[in-house]
């Protein structure tokens, strides 16, 4: 399909593709131990049971409401017999409730941010600073403690996926864009957390990942999915999918980056060479390092003098 947003990719996926099946051998998670926060609603039951489909032994759900975590973890368990899951109630921005969580989990695999909070859409002037400020709480207070909880408790090669926002990359201006202030601020600041934990450990896979566009309750709670075309959603198992993907070795060249789960990995993987040696998909100031175009500029306006 055309993309409908910015894409480093001719290829654009709404559904899941054979390339980031849980059925491939190559993007096994066999003997591995997975942790999901939001586990019990929106993306994560979804993300957790592509896990559970690609062999994982053990699958830990944290989230805010012991009863949707208990659905999930039941659902999962009578679907895979041989995956065990256990459930951990904790708002990620507790840093008392997410540490004592990690102490029980002890060693880890995959551990994927999904937790998030989408506010309702409003200009920055019209916005309660309260609730503003409720959105980075969870959103990049609540990725920086549960980082630094479960950091020292990975095993090697371990992996970090950070699930983040395509909205960062279209204009404030933009329909889709207009009054997410709190949010878009939020996850751009999540991805440059996600840059520093990347490069202040380099045995970690770190990557951020925008999922897709899913009909969420979240979405339709913060009223942004009601400027979305039905048919621009995506189907959660290409999200999901993906998700798993991003812990396989094919995808260890995206280390400190942002991606799409839209993007076709095929295209990715051949570009791979551009992703690891320049400063694409990263947070920074459009133009930097400032070569050629801003070079002619000032070529240009020194030879007006």
């Amino acid at each position: 399909m055309k993309p409908p947003f910015p894409s480093l990719t001719e290829a654009y996926h709404s559904t899941s593709y054979d390339a980031i099946s849980p059925t491939r051998h190559e993007l096994s998670v066999a003997h591995k131990t997975i942790v999901v926060t939001g586990g019990g609603r929106g993306l994560g039951p979804e993300i957790a049971r592509a896990y559970a489909a690609a062999g994982a032994s053990h699958v830990v759900l944290l989230g805010r409401t012991q009863a949707t975590l208990s659905q999930t973890a039941e659902k999962i368990e009578k679907e895979f017999s041989s995956v065990s899951v256990t459930t951990h109630t904790a708002d990620v921005a507790d840093e008392a409730a997410v540490g004592k969580a990690a102490e029980k989990v002890g060693k880890w695999d995959v551990l994927i941010l999904n937790a998030g909070v989408l506010a309702e859409p409003r200009s920055v002037a019209e916005s309660d600073p309260t609730d503003w400020w409720r959105v980075f709480e969870t959103n990049v207070k609540g990725a920086m403690v549960t980082t630094r909880a479960f950091l020292p408790l990975r095993n090697n090669d371990a992996s970090l996926i950070a699930l983040n926002a395509n909205l960062i990359t279209v204009p404030e201006s933009s329909p889709f864009a207009m009054g997410a202030s709190a949010y878009n601020c939020s996850k751009l600041a999540q991805l440059k957390l996600l840059q520093y934990v990347s490069v202040e450990n380099p045995d970690l896979f770190v990557v951020s990942a925008h999922p897709g566009a899913v009909d969420t309750d979240m979405l339709r709670s913060s009223g942004l999915g009601d400027k979305i075309d039905p048919a621009m959603f995506d189907d959660v198992s290409l999200s999901a999918h993906f998700l798993l993907w991003l812990a396989s070795k094919e995808a260890r060249f995206l280390k400190g980056k942002f991606v799409c789960a839209n993007w076709d990995v095929e295209e990715l993987k051949g570009k791979a060479r551009l992703i690891e040696t320049t400063s694409i998909l990263e947070a920074s100031i459009h133009g930097f390092p400032y070569g050629s175009a801003m070079d002619a500029m000032l070529a240009q306006t020194e030879g007006g003098k």
